[in-house]
């Protein structure tokens, strides 16, 4: 099972919860869990953690976490099978 978390309190990308292959979507903010920044540092740092920025591509390319991927509410329905299923997802989207 994936667990996505959410590290902006104005996130409003759709975040999914997969388990094999049932799709489950957090649509509005306050359903999606949150991780603190410090939490979110860390496993960044330990590596445990994926982070997707949710952002338009401009904005992406402008600056993004390290290794973040740029994936909008548009195209997560696309991308959601390619998620890493041993890492915990985290989007942000400033």
């Amino acid at each position: 099972m994936r667990k996505i978390l959410i590290l902006s309190s104005i996130a409003i990308l759709a975040l999914a919860l997969l388990s094999s292959s049932r799709v489950s979507i957090a649509v509005a903010q306050e359903d999606a869990p949150r991780i603190s920044l410090d939490d979110a540092k860390k496993a960044y740092d330990d590596g445990t953690a994926f982070f997707i920025d949710s952002r338009p591509a401009d904005s992406y390319k402008i600056e993004h976490i390290k290794g973040a991927v740029n994936i909008t509410v548009d195209t997560i329905k696309d991308k959601i099978k390619d998620l890493p299923k041993n890492k915990t997802i985290i989007a942000y989207c400033t």
